[in-house]
């Protein structure tokens, strides 16, 4: 069990230890995601007879493979995998339609990286300074194709172009939602529902694809395909989208609020970006003149003073912007949760409300 004490979340020792479980799983599923990954960038061919225009194209497959291999728990990909076990145990398809979304992602990451002009990603160059522009954004293009080129092996002649069009779904989703970001930073009165819209397409989309991917893919062998039916695929979307909702919302606090040590993030970057969160947002709706004149000094500035950054979190703090955040994405959490009272007790389920869990528990 969590429980909040003031603005800290404390766990009970049975929560610990399931926590440790959720942990060891999503690791583990990472070890077999990483693998296929791998596999993928193994099997790339250039059917060309050049040897330098071979040279020269492997050059690509390897930037593709820059990000993938620099990290990351892989929580989209342990989504499809233990949504699909709730129909029975994983198989090959789960763990490749599981790196078809880490593929995405992962070219997600790319161009955002160039539209924000990052210059770290999980502790290494971003793929842009160490590319150049040019080479970043052919490898997000190239990674956005492959992700539909592995999806679209998946063997089963029922699911047509199902799994197709959820990951191509998400794909316009995240770009929309990311045009909704970048216009955000350029208005001042962006509500609570807008921002909650903006974040629904750019991060929920990819945990509802990833977990109806996996009710479409689960329980698939041999002998046939037992796997969601309508009722339960649009239960594992409600699921997605409030597991990515509570993530996301859970981010924008750790940005503010976290820990640098853990969350190897500069504390406040995104209100120096003047990123339109749901902590400057709710900061805004609720400061006085004098508080928002202290924000403002701070938001969309990059080269501001570490004092003028410390009084602008501290006015935040005063308004409990850092608790009502928290709620905000306990109550997502929640949601998602209750959409999975439709299956019956299992494992799979019992790991997929834990993951909600610790969307919202997380220090990095």
């Amino acid at each position: 069990m969590v429980r909040l004490q003031g603005n800290a979340l404390t766990r009970t020792n049975d929560s610990n230890r399931n926590m440790e479980s959720l942990l060891k799983g999503i690791g583990a599923n990472a070890v077999i995601v990483n693998r296929v990954i791998e596999r993928i960038i193994a099997q790339q061919e250039d059917h060309e007879t050049s040897p330098r225009i071979s040279n020269l194209n492997s050059q690509l497959f390897e930037q593709s493979a820059y990000y993938l291999r620099a990290g990351g728990k892989r929580m989209r990909p342990f989504t499809t995998v233990t949504s699909g076990r709730l129909f029975g145990d994983a198989n090959e398809e789960l763990y490749v339609a599981g790196a078809s979304v880490e593929l995405l992602h992962t070219f997600t990451l790319v161009h955002d990286d160039i539209m924000d002009a990052d210059k770290m990603r999980r502790g290494i160059k971003t793929a842009h300074e160490a590319f150049g522009v040019p080479a970043a954004i052919n490898m997000g293009d190239y990674l956005h194709a492959t992700a539909y080129f592995v999806a679209s092996g998946i063997a089963s002649p029922d699911l047509g172009g199902s799994v197709q069009k959820s990951l191509a779904t998400a794909a316009r989703d995240i770009s929309m939602g990311q045009n909704l970001d970048m216009s955000f930073e350029k208005l001042s009165d962006v509500t609570v529902n807008e921002y909650v819209r903006m974040i629904d397409l750019k991060t929920a989309a990819l945990y509802r694809c990833a977990a109806s991917m996996g009710g479409m893919i689960g329980g698939l062998n041999d002998r046939g395909r037992v796997s969601a039916d309508m009722n339960q695929l649009k239960a594992l979307e409600i699921y997605g989208k409030n597991l990515g909702l509570a993530f996301q919302i859970r981010d924008d606090y750790l940005g503010a609020f976290g820990d640098e040590s853990k969350t190897g993030k500069s504390v406040g970057n995104d209100i120096r970006r003047g990123k339109r969160t749901f902590i400057l947002i709710k900061a805004m709706e609720l400061a006085s003149v004098a508080q928002k004149e202290k924000i403002w000094r701070v938001a969309g500035r990059l080269d501001v003073s570490e004092s003028a950054l410390s009084d602008a979190l501290q006015v935040l703090r005063d308004l409990r912007v850092d608790s009502k955040s928290q709620a905000l994405s306990e109550e997502y959490e929640r949601k998602a949760v209750s959409a999975l009272d439709i299956f019956d007790d299992s494992e799979a389920k019992r790991l997929l409300t834990l993951l909600s869990e610790y969307a919202i528990t997380r220090e990095s």
